[in-house]
C-alpha cells in the first residue's frame, strides 16, 4: 500500500513549530511513502517565505500545496519558478502567473502527480474554472500516473460537497484518483490519511 501523509494547514511559527516537533514522529508511526503539507499560511498566519519553505521541507516534508495566500508575500514569486517541482500553487490562476499548478514526482516506482486548484465560489480572485481546469490536466500532463493526489481549496462547504461528488467520478486510466479539500479558513481533512491530533495538541490557536 502507497501511503500518503497530509498536513494542512500550517499556520505561523506555531504551526512550523508542531510540524518539527511531531513530523519525525508521525513518520514512524505511519510509515507513509509521501508527505504532503499545505502551507499557504507558514508566514505570520498568511503567505510563505521562501527561507520557510526550506524549513518545511527540512523537516521531511516532500511537497508544499498552497492556496490563494500565496500571493501577500511577492518575495515567494522567484521561488515558485524555481522550485515547481516542489511547491505548487492553485493552477487555475490565469496564465503567467508565478509557478505551476500541479507537479510530478516518482516514488516507489510510481508516478505520481499532486495538484492544486482552487474554487470560485466566494472567493475573492478571478480564477478559471476549477473543473475545466482539471480535465485539461487530465487529458494531457497527467496522462500516464499511476495516483492523482488533489489539494482543493475552497471557502463554501455546499461547493465542496458539489466537488466531491463530481471528482469521485473521475477515473484515471483504470487507476485510483485520489483527492483531497482544503477547507479555506477551516479545518482540513483529508481523504488519505488524517490522523487524529487535536488543534490544542498541536497548540494552533
Amino acid at each position: 500500500m502507497f501511503k500518503i501523509l497530509f498536513l494542512g494547514d500550517i499556520v505561523g511559527k506555531p504551526g512550523r513549530r508542531a510540524v518539527s516537533e511531531h513530523l519525525v514522529s508521525l513518520k514512524e508511526e505511519l510509515q507513509p511513502n509521501l508527505v504532503i503539507a499545505n502551507g499557504e499560511n507558514a508566514a505570520g498566519g498568511v503567505g510563505i517565505e521562501a527561507k520557510l519553505a526550506e524549513e518545511i521541507f527540512h523537516y521531511g516534508v516532500d511537497v508544499i500545496t498552497t492556496g490563494n495566500h500565496i500571493w501577500k508575500r511577492k518575495e515567494i514569486f522567484p521561488y515558485l519558478e524555481t522550485n515547481a517541482h516542489r511547491i505548487i500553487r492553485p493552477g487555475n490562476y490565469p496564465a503567467g502567473a508565478p509557478g505551476k499548478g500541479f507537479c510530478i514526482i516518482e516514488k516507489e516506482g510510481l508516478k505520481i502527480a499532486i495538484v492544486n486548484a482552487q474554487g470560485r465560489v466566494f472567493m475573492a480572485e478571478l480564477v478559471d474554472c476549477p473543473f475545466r481546469y482539471l480535465d485539461k490536466l487530465l487529458q494531457n500532463e497527467l496522462q500516464g500516473c499511476d495516483l492523482i493526489f488533489h489539494d482543493f481549496h475552497c471557502g463554501y462547504m455546499s461547493f465542496l460537497f458539489t466537488c466531491q461528488q463530481c471528482l469521485s467520478t473521475l477515473e484515471v486510466s483504470g487507476k485510483n484518483y485520489q483527492q483531497q479539500q482544503n477547507l479555506h479558513e477551516q479545518q482540513t481533512e483529508s481523504l488519505v490519511t488524517l490522523h487524529p491530533y487535536r488543534n490544542e495538541q498541536l497548540e494552533l490557536h
